[in-house]
């Protein structure tokens, strides 16, 4: 590849990520319970608009090559687009969980 096409596959992938985190942040923002776990811990944004769609790798370098990523906040934001996809593939229709329970799918990113 010339310099000039590695470029523009470059300049393709950038365009497709922001589409990608907007997106995701336009799902998550379109329900209010959703939004406002967003300024709950571990994440504590001031306000949810302040989140760019932004979700951490799931594996991450460690002494001994990868691992997976378990930190809280990275959890956190799974779970939050994980029920706002699943909402979204649904129809937009709410699950009513009780406080103690948790998706079961913790895979999207």
């Amino acid at each position: 590849m010339t310099d000039n096409t590695w470029a523009h596959a470059l300049t393709q992938i950038q365009r497709e990520a922001v589409d990608v985190l907007a997106e995701r942040r336009e799902r998550v923002l379109a329900h209010p319970d959703l939004a406002h776990r967003l300024t709950q811990r571990p994440l504590r944004f001031a306000r949810p608009e302040a989140w760019n769609g932004y979700v951490p790798p799931k594996f991450v370098p460690s002494r001994d090559g990868y691992r997976i990523n378990d930190s809280p906040y990275r959890i956190a934001l799974v779970d939050i687009c994980s029920e706002a996809m699943r909402r979204h593939e649904d129809g937009g229709e709410q699950t009513h969980l009780d406080p103690g329970d948790q998706p079961a799918e913790r895979e999207a990113s």
